[in-house]
This record gives C-alpha cells, structure tokens and sequence, in this order.
C-alpha cells in the first residue's frame, strides 16, 4: 500500500510539473500571439504608407498597341483632364496591372509624386457616377477588408432607417481606430 502510494505521489508530482509546463507553453503562446498581432498592424501599416500615393483606375479602355506614353497621355488628358477637371503633372509612374482579358479592360495602378494631386483627383471623382470607369485608392487586402465592413455597416444602418449623417471620406489607413490622412 505504503509503495502504492508513493508511485500515485511521483505520478502527481509529474502531472504537476507538466501542467507548469502547459501554462508557460501557454502564456508563451498569448506573447507571442500580441507579438504576431502587433506585426500584422505594423506591417499593414508600413504597406498602406508605400501605398499612400498610388490609385487604381478602373474600366478605362485598353488599346492593343497601348504604350506607357499613350497610357499616361490617355489617363491624364482623357480622365483627369476632360472628365474631371483636374490637371495632373506628379505621375511618377503608371502602368496597367494583371493579365490582359478579351472582354475587360486592366486596371491601371499610377504613383503619385506627392500626396496632394492625388487627393485632388479623389475629391473630384464623384463627376464618374454612370460611367463605367472608377478610381480608387490602392490600399492593402487588410485595409480594404476594414473598409469593406464599414460600407456594409453603414449600408446596413440605412437600411434600418438611421438618420446619421455620417459620410465616409478618403482616408489612407483606418487601421484600430487610426485614421492617417494625407498631409
């Protein structure tokens, strides 16, 4: 009996030492889990900063023996120009984006030297409803999934018969609650 019970005792004492084990592995596991969150935030982040002068132009037609000239002479004379009243001249670089499709046209993804022509040809994008051409920011799948669910919630609150007067605006990162503007 007596070796009985010093074989249950070793064996609890065993029991004891891996559940110590269990809860470091797992408080380990929770740091290391906000460290991986902190990196998806900082990295999210740092790529809606690369992207912070960049838009996308949809549904501008593709010509077959279209040239980087010709592209940037159609979207800055023919979009900005003619359709929205805005003359543009920081187009540090554009080009068309994905593989070519029969029916569709690619999209075109254009840097801006700065911040402010940018912004200039957002606020004057709503003259586009109707047509088949769209511009939008270039922003990181995390961020555009944010932006996505705030769409669907205002949407929704509407829906419900809300009366907020809330509108979205342009912002360059809604990450957490921080809103990062262009300055």
């Amino acid at each position: 009996m007596q070796q009985r019970l010093g074989f249950i005792d070793t064996k609890l004492n065993e029991i004891e030492s891996y559940v110590a084990t269990v809860k470091e592995f797992n408080s380990r596991i929770t740091n290391l889990g906000q460290m991986v969150l902190n990196l998806e935030t900082k990295l999210t982040d740092f790529e809606d900063r690369s992207r912070r002068n960049n838009l996308l132009v949809f549904g501008l037609a593709e010509n077959a023996n279209e040239t980087l000239e010709s592209l940037l002479k159609h979207v800055t004379e023919d979009l900005f120009q003619s359709k929205l009243g805005v003359k543009v001249r920081s187009i540090e670089r554009i080009h068309r984006i994905g593989r070519k499709h029969q029916h569709k046209p690619r999209p075109i993804i254009m840097k801006f030297i700065g911040c402010r022509e940018k912004t200039n040809v957002l606020k004057n994008c709503s003259t586009l409803k109707g047509l088949e051409i769209s511009v939008s920011e270039d922003l990181s799948p995390a961020t555009r999934q944010i932006h996505k669910h705030l769409l669907e919630s205002t949407a929704d609150a509407k829906r419900a018969g809300s009366k907020d007067k809330t509108k979205s605006k342009l912002i360059t990162t809604c990450l957490n609650g921080t809103l990062t503007p262009c300055k």
